[in-house]
């Protein structure tokens, strides 16, 4: 799904910002393209293919809850986990089996999903560009850590 603008020339290159220099694309193909040159858009679209299908799937930390996760067999955001996503787009990942097991596999190694969950429903959607409201949404996170493990004892 594209999200963000890429320049065919690189903005680093020649500061073209007009029309005839954008496409659309997703922020994982802008980012594989970077400030590369292509003789084409063709032959970009071809790298950015061949890179993508290299790349299967990887580990991330989702910007709204910081739980991690397994993008693509997960969540197909790179940011979002399969709950962040699901409330984002109305989709359901978070119902798939997978995403349940991983969860628990989450819980038995330390980390609980359910203190992710309360910390995001009491803080709130932060951005990270804010450190104070970072920090607040970190200190909250902590809080249901304590609140879960008070529980599980």
């Amino acid at each position: 799904m594209a999200t963000t603008l890429d320049h065919v020339m690189p903005m680093s290159w020649d500061n073209d910002d007009s029309l005839e220099n954008l496409v659309p694309a997703c922020g994982l193909c802008n980012g594989i393209a970077s400030n590369k040159i292509f003789e084409s858009v063709e032959h970009k679209r071809q790298y950015i293919l061949s890179r993508r299908a290299n790349h299967g799937n990887r580990r991330a930390i989702c910007t709204e809850c910081l739980l991690p996760y397994s993008y693509r067999e997960h969540s197909p955001s790179l940011f979002l986990c399969a709950e962040c996503y699901d409330r984002e787009y109305g989709t359901h990942y978070a119902e798939r089996e997978c995403w349940k097991v991983w969860e628990r596999e989450l819980a038995d190694a330390g980390i609980y999903p359910q203190a992710h969950k309360a910390a995001r429903t009491k803080a709130g959607a932060y951005r990270k560009q804010d450190k104070k409201k970072a920090k607040e949404f970190m200190d909250v996170l902590i809080t249901a850590y304590e609140e879960v493990e008070a529980d599980l004892e």
